[in-house]
């Protein structure tokens, strides 16, 4: 696991083994260190919230079948 310290407005890069790249940016960091993110990727990428795939009892690759 990489773990970076970012602030407001900062960016993390992600490039992918086919050349695609995932952008994500801190947009909002709240007085109660609530961070609001922003997620720029293909539309080929499928990216939710974790805790909705474990809500489901489903593994992984089952949930991302629905998309």
């Amino acid at each position: 696991m990489l773990v970076l310290t970012r602030k407001q407005d900062e960016k993390i890069t992600i490039k992918g083994p086919d050349d695609s790249f995932i952008e994500i940016t801190i947009c909002r960091i709240d007085d109660n260190y609530k961070v609001r993110l922003g997620i720029e990727a293909d539309k080929r990428y499928k990216i939710t919230r974790t805790e909705l795939i474990q809500r489901s009892n489903q593994s992984y690759a089952e949930f991302f079948k629905k998309f």
